[in-house]
């Protein structure tokens, strides 16, 4: 093969880029396109990334999941699978993924990533989740999943309604992996379906899992469809609950003549997106956040104005952060939904507001 006289062992068009942090505006800096970008998300932030030109978010994309990030990740990952040709320069190719589209896919396997959380409630168990997603991800949900918008359908007695006056937002059901890691797996039935290569969705999922520790049983639980969930000027959802009063039998099942049925046992949701000025908070009437001691007080007030704050009717309102997420327990140990979780999508002034929903469900059933 022949070789540039600029870098020794790649071709002269694959030199290896600088590795910059992950965070907003640290891009690796390899054309003019990459360096507007780059002053759209330092100067801007998220919410303006997010709404900015396809090109722009690409170029981002490209910066930050090039060479010099996987090949330095693949470094402190070796026993994850991934391998560089370094006699051809592709990176992160392997006998399954071999070719062009498998060696740049920046989600054929999910790179490292790091959130904190802040226990808001015990009992129900309510937890708040900062940057359990990244940017990048965001953006690439949001790709996937706009394509697919349609009315939100209203859950109701084993059936979905759409167009319902109790929520006005649009929603789209978020395609997995066929072919998805074990902890991950998603029915392809009740309006989930699956696609051929791994994405940004699958990856989120995996970290969901994760969270969730022992709360599913292996083997009889699953992830359930994910869904994206958008809402613009004055949409909303008024208060209602995630688990079904009556817990509901998949498609699958059904035609399989299999006995068991599901309910959502926990809820995560995830804010991709927002920039509206006004509105757009999650409200729980009947949670109560964990008392505090006097010493504290003032200094979490003020840590958690920035995250929530105390209804005017009662209960906590979350501001729709964008990569920041909200986890709570739907059902008690035995099985019965918790009407204390009753939540609201209160409705926004202004702008667009895009979320995801993660519905992991329980079994139960002699097939179960």
């Amino acid at each position: 093969m022949a070789v540039g006289r600029g870098t020794r062992g790649l071709p002269k068009r694959q030199k290896p880029k600088v590795l910059l942090e992950e965070q907003p505006g640290n891009v690796l800096l390899s054309s003019r396109k990459v360096i507007i970008a780059s002053a759209v998300v330092a100067l801007t932030g998220a919410a303006a990334f997010l709404e900015s030109p396809r090109w722009v978010r690409r170029s981002v994309e490209q910066s930050y999941l090039g060479l010099g990030f996987w090949s330095a990740w693949r470094k402190d990952n070796h026993h994850s699978g991934l391998r560089s040709n370094e006699n051809s320069g592709e990176v992160g190719v392997t006998p399954k993924t071999k070719g062009r589209a498998a060696a740049n896919d920046p989600w054929s396997s999910c790179p490292p990533h790091a959130y904190t959380t802040e226990l808001i409630s015990m009992d129900p168990l309510l937890i708040y989740i900062h940057d359990f997603v990244s940017l990048l991800e965001a953006a690439a949900i949001i790709d996937i999943g706009t394509p697919l918008l349609q009315p939100s359908p209203l859950t109701g007695y084993g059936t979905d309604v759409s167009g319902h006056q109790a929520r006005t937002s649009w929603s789209a059901p978020l395609p997995v992996s066929s072919h998805p890691h074990p902890s991950t797996q998603t029915p392809q039935g009740d309006k989930g379906f699956r696609t051929t290569t791994p994405t940004a969705v699958d990856c989120v999922l995996g970290r969901a899992r994760s969270f969730l520790g022992t709360l599913l049983v292996t083997g009889r639980d699953d992830m359930g469809a994910p869904q994206m969930v958008r809402y613009m000027a004055g949409q909303r959802f008024d208060v209602h609950t995630d688990w079904f009063a009556r817990p509901r039998v998949s498609p699958e099942d059904a035609a399989e003549g299999r006995r068991r049925m599901y309910n959502r046992v926990a809820t995560l949701f995830v804010v991709l997106q927002n920039n509206a000025t006004e509105g757009g908070e999650t409200w729980f009437p009947r949670v109560g956040p964990i008392p505090r001691s006097r010493e504290t007080d003032a200094l979490s007030e003020e840590a958690s104005e920035r995250v929530w704050r105390m209804h005017e009717d009662g209960g906590l309102a979350f501001r729709p952060i964008p990569g920041n997420a909200m986890f709570w327990v739907n059902l008690f140990p035995n099985g019965t939904g918790d009407s204390r979780v009753v939540h609201a999508g209160l409705p926004i002034k202004d702008g667009v507001k895009t979320g995801m929903n993660i519905w992991p469900r329980a079994y139960f059933g002699p097939d179960a």
